[in-house]
């Protein structure tokens, strides 16, 4: 069992991209983009909904500042940590100037990890 468990996979490290400190990540676009071509059930792997990916990630890595603070709790080792679920649904909760959801696409990547 533990000679096919895969060790060398990215997914974890690839989650940090929902800690709300990494969203001015440089790598926040390509491993989005990484995660949504990885689960193709997501259903967003053709051109047009990666590009609205991209953009979205594009624009929290830009406009870090205009995002909610998120909710903090302590954990049980003592250190306190953002609540990631709720930092994420408040960003959902965000419009674009044209009235839209600032989360469309990126919510559809993060809903399935918190579910």
């Amino acid at each position: 069992m533990i000679q096919k468990f895969p060790f060398g996979d990215s997914l974890f490290r690839d989650l940090e991209i929902l800690l709300p400190t990494k969203l001015t990540s440089t790598t926040t676009i390509s491993i989005a983009l990484k995660l949504a071509e990885r689960f193709p059930q997501l259903e967003i792997s053709d051109t047009i909904s990666l590009d609205k990916l991209r953009e979205e990630c594009l624009d929290y890595t830009l406009s870090s500042a205009d995002l909610p603070t998120p909710d903090m709790y302590t954990a049980a080792d003592g250190i306190e940590r953002p609540q990631i679920g709720r930092y994420w649904r408040k960003v959902s909760q965000l419009l674009t100037l044209r009235g839209g959801s600032r989360g469309g696409s990126t919510s559809v990547v993060r809903a399935p990890l918190f579910s």
